[in-house]
């Protein structure tokens, strides 16, 4: 049998669609098997083919009694370079043209990952009759849990066309340069790190996001400058309006090449300026010799969003694909490096700001999905949660459902907001007192209410 991959992998918000054509040889007695190439993040799947098997199986009549030879074809799903995935519980669809499911097999079992069994996965056996014409084919559909909120990767469009079509006159590659924060300390961020991106392939997602790059927000103090010579921002900013950002890392995690906030600390206090505002400082104009290979474009200072959160929008905004973080998870969850991992609350939070519909419904579904008894109270009572009225119903509903294992946290969670330590918790709190108002309205957790852009 040869194996033929009929089209690229399609991704879609909860997995990865895969379409095969099988090409049977003609002679009945023979037994072959074909593993297909590497699909999705790294599986497999082999597809085995044998003759019926006279004393078991089925046999197919004609309409006039005759019998209809048919041929057994097996599959099996191989985990391969994801067997060590923490890609939680895996499931599977599969459609099938010119094949037909033998009756006595199980539904497609689901399987969880990591997994270090060795075993390949059986996702069925069918017959191919003799008697069927046309290429028998099959598409098999990976899914995955809401939390991993992966995405259909973007079609070439008239986005990208613009792009390869400005590289071909010459214009560069990249046209912005991004620096946004990866610590949190004590009330500022720090810990400033780079990313580049061309103007041409962020632009035409939202109203709100064209305008933020084009100049009416992003750039308003901004000027075309040498990007391989731009200076960085302030090494602290004090004014991120989100300090309870998950994807800012605490600033006593040092990390190899990084600053540690002592040595931030020094440097501060004999440097000239005490600003602890973020602004891009621009250096001296390059040396002839080096002003050859300069690359002109503009800075941004992103100063609501965390180099994570950023990084992870760039790489949707480029492909469509996403992966998010289980909430306080530093294990990763990817085993595609290329494909940066972000908070969901973070992305929600960004996709809101910028009208961005499609990516704020993939951040809910996954904050919805990551629910569960033993963190429902924090995040209910998180400053997040009170920016979002469409949250907080969800949080409500899940907190109710496991109210009669959460007394003694509730209670405690309810002093820290009665004595004033969590004032952002009154609409939380108001939302349970009174939910008996709200419930008879149905509760979405696939399409949040749309709301305008623009609060960077």
């Amino acid at each position: 049998m040869t194996l033929h991959k009929a089209m690229d992998d399609e991704w879609t918000s909860t997995g990865v669609k895969s379409k095969f054509k099988l090409t049977i040889p003609d002679d009945p007695s023979l037994a072959t098997d074909s593993m297909s190439e590497v699909c999705g993040w790294g599986w497999r799947f082999r597809f085995d083919i044998g003759p019926e098997l006279r004393t078991t199986s089925p046999r197919v009549l004609a309409a006039n009694s005759s019998i209809i030879p048919w041929r057994r074809i097996s599959v099996h799903f191989d985990p391969h370079l994801v067997r060590g995935a923490a890609y939680g519980r895996i499931t599977f669809q599969t459609a099938v043209d010119n094949l037909v499911r033998l009756e006595d097999e199980p539904p497609d079992p689901p399987i969880d990952l990591p997994d270090d069994s060795g075993y390949n996965y059986s996702l069925g056996v069918y017959m191919r009759r003799g008697d069927m014409d046309g290429v028998p084919s099959m598409t098999i559909s990976v899914q995955f849990a809401a939390a991993l909120g992966m995405a259909l990767p973007l079609p070439r469009n008239s986005r990208v066309e613009a792009a390869l079509a400005e590289t071909i006159r010459g214009e560069e590659t990249v046209d912005i340069k991004f620096y946004a924060y990866t610590r949190i300390g004590v009330d500022y961020a720090s810990r400033p790190q780079t990313m580049f991106a061309k103007t041409t392939l962020m632009m035409g997602h939202s109203d709100a996001l064209d305008d933020y790059i084009s100049g009416g927000a992003g750039f308003a103090e901004s000027k075309m400058v040498d990007l391989n010579v731009d200076g960085s921002p302030d090494e602290r900013f004090a004014e991120y309006d989100y300090m309870s950002d998950s994807d800012l890392d605490p600033e006593s995690e040092d990390e190899d090449g990084g600053v540690h906030v002592d040595q931030v600390a020094s440097s501060s206090e004999n440097s000239d300026s005490h600003s602890l505002i973020s602004r891009p400082s621009i250096d001296p104009a390059p040396s002839p010799q080096a002003s050859v290979s300069r690359r002109m474009g503009r800075v941004l200072v992103v100063k609501g969003y965390a180099f994570k959160t950023w990084n992870a929008f760039l790489y949707y905004l480029y492909t469509g694909k996403l992966v998010f973080r289980p909430p306080g998870s530093r294990v990763p969850v990817n085993t595609t490096p290329l494909i940066p991992e972000c908070s969901a609350k973070s992305m929600y939070k960004l996709a809101d700001a910028f009208g961005l519909d499609d990516l704020k419904s993939l951040a809910f579904r996954s904050l919805h999905s990551q629910l569960s008894a033993e963190n429902i109270v924090r995040e209910a009572f998180s400053s997040f949660t009170a920016l979002y009225p469409e949250v907080q119903d969800v949080e409500v509903e899940v907190l109710m459902a496991h109210l009669p294992n959460l007394k003694q946290q509730l209670s405690n969670m309810l002093r820290t907001a009665c004595d004033g330590s969590r004032p952002h918790a009154s609409s939380i709190l108001e939302k349970i007192i009174y939910r008996t108002e709200f419930q008879s309205a149905p509760v979405s957790v696939d399409s949040p209410p749309r709301r305008k852009g623009r609060r960077y």
